[in-house]
């Protein structure tokens, strides 16, 4: 089957989740099929690294992606449009000539639009058999959390309602679609109850590349891993480092907190004993070595691959529920689940105390990843999704 893939990410190196289960889909497709992909690029410095090690793809496109200028023209006019002000905004017609004389030149029996960014692009591809993989309305739903004032919250509230309008009218042009959790499922039956072909393909990563990679551990090294240039991990790493990282340093001394990935362009938060990583080369290594990893989100969508990441490597987590939904995972079996800045004080301080409890909770967690969220158990229903979407019985 010839099947062209699309994706917002250029998924080389796998070093944040979008990119993560664009690589692992792709690794799996390319073994059964012809794939394509066409891929935005974030600068022109990764067209130095086009090539994918590992993906036996029959050919590879990039354009340039444009990040959102909120106040741009585009954007302002946005506001008076049906569609999200960032897809206006980001919208790049060389990609949509891309993607036409791609499908122009050779035919494809299926296209996968990942994520709503390229899903935008449909009118390019229309007549091709199309998935739309990984909808995402968690993000954009209000959650009323105290980080936000009345002002962002009215402004929440109104971006949530321009997209999921936007989602229930792209959607129908899709013949199914995919989510990572049962609450995202949820959330498009809702705001598009007359559309039915709705599919729960987890996250995954690769577990037998995690497992054996991990180092001696760091006692007293904590681990946050993903860009803060993505506003809930921001927000998570605000009140992680105002509200609870102090209580834990005056528990236990030496504590330290390593924070991976971009930090972008917000502004720079500080603390005693933090060191900003930034990108690294292999994300194993950081995570294997630490004694506790965090993830204190309280906004956001989707499934944590850093979670997943974690667990796989045995690194035992302290998450919130938020941080944790869309995992069937049991706070005290598999991790621990804590919501308020005391609770997870008090969790991550009883890791670092009692590193027998905590090697027996990342044990456990690691064998829910390999049984539940291993690219082995999750690739074969994707593939039996494009089969079936790609020759319908």
């Amino acid at each position: 089957m010839r099947i062209l893939f699309l994706s917002r990410w250029y998924p080389f190196p796998p070093d944040n989740g979008s990119k993560i289960r664009v690589y692992n889909l792709l690794r799996g497709l390319s073994e059964r099929h012809a794939v394509t992909l066409i891929s935005f690029i974030n600068s022109g410095a990764e067209l130095a690294g086009v090539s994918l090690p590992d993906l036996a793809l029959d050919d590879v496109k990039v354009c340039e992606y444009r990040e959102f200028r909120p106040n741009s023209r585009q954007a302002l006019l946005g506001y008076l449009s049906r569609t999200p002000r960032y897809l206006i905004d980001t919208y790049q017609p060389a990609m949509a000539a891309l993607i036409r004389e791609t499908c122009r030149n050779s035919p494809h029996d299926l296209v996968i639009a990942s994520q709503t960014s390229m899903a935008a692009y449909q009118y390019s591809f229309s007549g091709v058999p199309a998935i739309f993989d990984e909808v995402e309305l968690g993000l954009f739903r209000p959650n009323g959390g105290d980080d936000l004032n009345r002002c962002c919250a009215v402004r929440q509230r109104f971006t949530w309602e321009k997209h999921r309008r936007y989602i229930a009218r792209i959607v129908e042009k899709f013949r199914a679609c995919t989510v990572v959790s049962e609450r995202e499922r949820d959330l498009v039956v809702e705001i598009a109850p007359g559309y039915r072909p709705v599919h729960v393909i987890p996250n995954c990563i690769d577990v037998d590349a995690h497992d054996g990679a991990a180092t001696k551990r760091v006692p007293g090294a904590l681990v946050f891993t993903g860009p803060l240039s993505y506003q809930p991990n921001h927000f998570a790493m605000g009140w992680f480092l105002n509200d609870i990282y102090p209580s834990i340093q005056v528990e236990v001394s030496g504590v330290t907190l390593t924070i991976t990935g971009d930090p972008g362009s917000q502004p720079v938060l500080t603390a005693p004993g933090v060191t900003y990583a930034g990108v690294v080369p292999d994300i194993r290594q950081v995570i294997g070595s630490s004694s506790v990893s965090v993830v204190p989100l309280r906004s956001g969508g989707g499934t944590r691959l850093k979670i997943l990441e974690s667990l796989a490597l045995r690194t035992p987590v302290v998450t919130t529920s938020k941080g944790a939904e869309g995992l069937d995972v049991r706070t005290g079996e598999h991790l621990l689940i804590a919501d308020t800045p005391g609770e997870f004080a008090r969790s991550v301080v009883k890791l670092l105390r009692d590193p027998e409890h905590a090697r027996a909770l990342a044990e456990k967690g690691f064998k829910l990843v390999r049984e539940r969220y291993n690219s082995d158990v999750v690739l074969p229903k994707f593939l039996q999704l494009v089969d079936e979407v790609a020759h319908p019985s």
